[in-house]
């Protein structure tokens, strides 16, 4: 007599399930992406590069013990030979070459003609860029701290109106998992920016 068997796609799905989970994953950095950071020689300013394909952003931040002189933001895209350069809503300039994925170098040009220049080495996880922006009816809360290794970070909050001018709100500090902070009634969320598809 030959015997029955009975057969179930239950384990079979959840197998299939776990494995898509797993393809898909969480967290980690996206290789396609490369992310430097560190210091501006001879100022207290923080630099911030991010490569997505033939994208990029930059911010250069000097905010901290609530003072800030440079809050600046740069977007654009990369050229053929890794050469990247934009200038910020505040006429200050920024140029640099992505040689490779180790190290960007570059310089900062202020508003004086001062030129400062930096050698930053690429960063992954938890460091490197946060930023949060929150639009209101009459402005836009915006803020952005950079995170190096060592544990240093540089940061502001501004409130920005009619599109250009705009206030230092705060150089509060951040930790890598802060959420968000609140200013009086508004509250602004803090992402960590992994890619450059974001309006700087």
């Amino acid at each position: 007599m030959t015997k029955a068997y009975s057969f179930s796609w239950l384990p079979l799905i959840f197998v299939i399930f776990l494995l898509g989970i797993t393809g898909c994953g969480g967290g980690g950095d996206d290789e396609s992406v490369d992310r430097f950071a560190g210091k501006v020689d001879g100022t207290e300013a923080f630099v911030f590069v991010l490569r997505d394909g033939d994208r990029f952003n930059a911010y250069v931040c000097d905010g901290q013990n609530e003072k800030a002189s440079l809050v600046e933001w740069f977007s654009g895209t990369v050229g053929d030979s890794g050469g990247i350069s934009g200038t910020s809503s505040n006429n200050v300039a920024l140029t640099a070459v992505i040689a490779d994925g180790a190290s960007v170098a570059g310089s900062v040009t202020f508003q004086n003609g001062e030129i400062h220049n930096f050698l930053i080495p690429s960063v992954t996880g938890e460091f490197g860029l946060y930023r949060g922006v929150l639009k209101e009816e009459s402005s836009t809360l915006e803020g952005g701290w950079i995170l190096l290794p060592d544990g240093s970070q540089r940061g502001a909050v501004r409130s920005i109106t009619d599109g250009t001018s705009n206030t230092l709100v705060s150089t509060q500090g951040i930790t890598t998992t802060t959420t968000s902070l609140r200013f009086g009634s508004s509250l602004l969320p803090i992402n960590q920016a992994l890619n450059a598809y974001l309006k700087l």
